[in-house]
C-alpha cells in the first residue's frame, strides 16, 4: 500500500453477486489539490492497471472452474441414463405350446384316370358308312360320331310301315263296326291285337334305322377309333372310345397298416410331380373292402379338373393321406416364436414364478397350417414360450408379459 500523504484514506470493496468477482476501488480525500495533481494522479493509472488485471486472472479463474463443473455434471449424468437403461425391463408377448394330436402323412403312388370312359358302339351291324371325328377330337353331347349304311334298314322300316298302315285302316273300321255292334267282340279284340303287334314292329323298325347313326352320350374326346370306314361292324364292337375329364379318378393301393389309421377326421391329398404344383384336396369316393394278392387295398379319389390345372389323364401323382393319431401328440408353436443362434434353433421359454426366460433348443418339424411348426423335441406341453419380442433378449432375462387386450375393453380405456 502506498502512501501518499494524505489527510486521510478509505479503501472499501465490492462484491458482486452474479459473477462473484471483486472489485476494489480507492477513495482519497485530500485538501491540496496540487499534490494529488502532481504526485497522485501519476500513480492513479498504475493502480487501476494492477486493479484491473488482478479482476482478469480471477475471472478467468471463475471460468476454468465453471468448465470443471459441467463437465463433471455432463459425466455424472451419462452414468445416470446407463443406470436407468439398465433398468429398462423388456416387454414380451407369451403363448402356450400347442398340443393336438399327433399327425402322421404317408405317401403313395397313384395314377390319375379319366373320371369316364366309355366305348361307342353300334346297336346295329353293318358297314361304317362314315366317321365323323378322328383322334384327340372334342365332341359335344348329341355330336354324330359315325354311320352305317342304312340301306336294309331303310327297307326293313318301309315294309313296317305299310304294314302299319294297312292294320292301322282295317282295325279302324272294325272299330266302327264294333260301334254298330255289327261285329263280334272276338273279332274286335283281335283288331286291337293287331294293331298293338303293327305298332311295335314299326318302332322296331324305325328305331334300327336310327341306330345307323353313333351320337355322343356325353361331351370329352375321342381317345381312339378302332375302324375305318367301308369296315363291316358288328353289334357291341366298339368303334371309337370317348373319356370325360371334366374330372378325374385317382386310384391308389393303400396297405392294411395305414388303412387301420384312417377315420373321418382323415385328409386326402393330390399332389402332381411333373408340374410341381402345391397339394390340392381330394374326395374320397370308395375303397374296395377286399385286399388283393399284394395285401393292398384299392382306393379311389375324386380330383375336379379346376383344382389341379394342366394335368391329362394317365399321369402318375402322388397321393398324400394325413391321419391323425389320437394316443400321441404333436407340440407346435408360432414360427416367429423360434430363432437361429449358433445355427441352431431355439425358443425362449417363459417361467411364470421368476418372470425370466431360459432359452431351450429344440429340433423343428414340418411347417403346420395357421402360420405354426411342429416341435419334435425340446418343449413340454405345459411350457410357455415368447412369441414377439424375442430379438435382444439373453438367458435369465426378467421380462414383463404384455396382457392381451380385453375384447369388452377395447383402447384399455377401463
Amino acid at each position: 500500500m502506498l502512501k501518499f500523504g494524505y489527510d486521510k484514506y478509505r479503501l472499501f470493496s465490492v462484491i458482486s453477486k452474479k459473477n462473484l468477482c471483486y472489485r476494489k476501488c480507492f477513495s482519497f480525500q485530500y485538501q491540496n489539490l496540487s499534490f494529488w495533481k502532481k504526485i497522485a494522479r501519476p500513480h492513479e493509472k498504475k493502480t487501476r492497471l494492477l486493479l484491473n488485471h488482478s479482476l482478469k486472472s480471477k475471472k478467468m479463474k471463475h471460468v476454468n472452474w465453471i468448465i470443471v463443473v459441467v463437465i463433471i455434471v455432463i459425466f455424472s449424468g451419462c452414468n445416470q441414463l446407463e443406470e436407468h437403461s439398465e433398468k429398462v425391463i423388456p416387454k414380451v408377448k407369451t403363448q402356450k405350446v400347442s398340443v393336438t394330436s399327433k399327425k402322421i402323412q404317408h405317401e403313395f403312388p397313384g395314377l390319375l384316370k379319366e373320371s369316364r370312359n366309355v366305348n361307342l358302339a353300334f346297336r346295329v351291324a353293318g358297314p361304317v358308312q362314315s366317321i365323323k371325328i378322328k383322334e384327340g377330337d372334342f365332341v359335344q353331347k348329341g355330336q354324330l360320331i359315325a354311320t352305317i349304311d342304312p340301306r336294309d334298314y331303310q327297307v326293313q322300316y318301309n315294309v313296317a310301315k305299310a304294314e302299319y298302315d294297312k292294320v292301322i285302316t282295317e282295325t279302324q273300321r272294325v272299330k266302327q263296326l264294333y260301334q254298330k255292334q255289327s261285329v263280334t267282340d272276338v273279332d274286335y279284340q283281335k283288331a286291337l291285337a293287331g294293331e298293338k303287334m303293327i305298332s311295335e314292329k314299326l318302332n322296331h323298325a324305325t328305331n334300327q334305322l336310327n341306330d345307323t347313326k353313333l351320337i355322343a352320350p356325353f361331351s370329352g374326346y375321342i381317345q381312339k377309333i378302332n375302324f375305318e370306314v367301308g369296315e363291316l361292324i358288328n353289334t357291341g364292337m366298339p368303334l371309337a372310345t370317348l373319356i370325360d375329364i371334366n374330372s378325374f379318378v385317382v386310384e391308389c393301393d393303400v396297405p392294411a397298416s395305414v388303412l387301420a389309421q384312417i377315420n373321418n377326421e382323415t385328409q386326402y391329398q393330390v399332389q402332381s410331380n411333373l408340374l410341381n404344383q402345391a397339394p390340392v384336396k381330394v374326395t374320397l369316393i370308395n375303397y374296395l373292402k377286399k385286399a388283393n394278392s399284394s395285401q393292398l387295398y384299392r382306393f379311389q379319389f375324386e380330383l375336379s379338373k379346376n383344382e389341379l390345372t394342366r394335368v391329362q389323364a394317365g399321369i402318375t401323382v402322388t397321393v398324400l393321406i394325413n391321419c391323425q393319431c389320437k394316443n400321441e401328440q404333436q407340440l407346435s408353436v408360432p414360427v416367429e416364436a423360434v430363432f437361429n443362434r449358433n445355427s441352431k434353433p431355439q425358443v425362449w421359454v417363459y417361467n411364470t414364478e421368476t418372470s425370466t426366460i431360459q432359452a431351450h433348443e429344440v429340433k423343428t418339424g414340418a411347417l403346420l397350417q395357421n402360420g405354426y411348426i411342429e416341435i419334435q423335441k425340446g418343449l413340454k406341453p405345459e411350457d410357455t414360450v415368447v412369441v414377439a419380442g424375442v430379438n435382444n433378449l439373453n438367458h435369465n432375462d426378467t421380462v414383463k408379459v404384455i396382457q392381451p387386450i380385453s375384447e369388452t375393453n377395447q383402447g384399455g380405456l377401463l
